[in-house]
């Protein structure tokens, strides 16, 4: 709320250049409907901003400070892992490839059949 002053000389100057009319009436009936939906919008945040407030249960520690999460002690650690299978490299594939939806075959960048 403290840019207020500059969020209204921005509705006016809005206005100001997307009437079609000189006058300052057409202007002035756009730039108020536009003042007041950005105090509502303003009012709604405030609003919003209370109510997530009151709703915060950490609203009054600091952002470092510890949690109350006792030491989990029964946890026990896992043995060791087996060593999986080393993974072969990708193999090439073997003759046509049917296309997604049309069951064309698909063309490979290795196809030397361009002429």
């Amino acid at each position: 709320l403290g840019w207020w002053r500059i969020a209204v000389f921005l509705c006016f100057a809005f206005a100001a250049f997307v009437t079609p009319t000189p006058d300052p009436f057409g202007m002035t009936a756009l730039a108020i409907p536009m003042s007041l939906l950005y105090f509502g919008a303003v009012g709604i945040a405030y609003l919003n901003d209370r109510r997530r407030a009151r709703r915060d249960e950490y609203a009054g520690l600091a952002d470092d400070e510890a949690s109350d999460i006792e030491d989990a002690s029964d946890v026990e650690a896992s043995g060791p892992v087996d060593e999986a299978a080393p993974v072969s490299p990708a193999q090439p594939i073997e003759g046509p490839v049917e296309g997604p939806a049309d069951g064309q075959p698909r063309r490979r960048a290795d196809d030397d059949d361009i002429t």
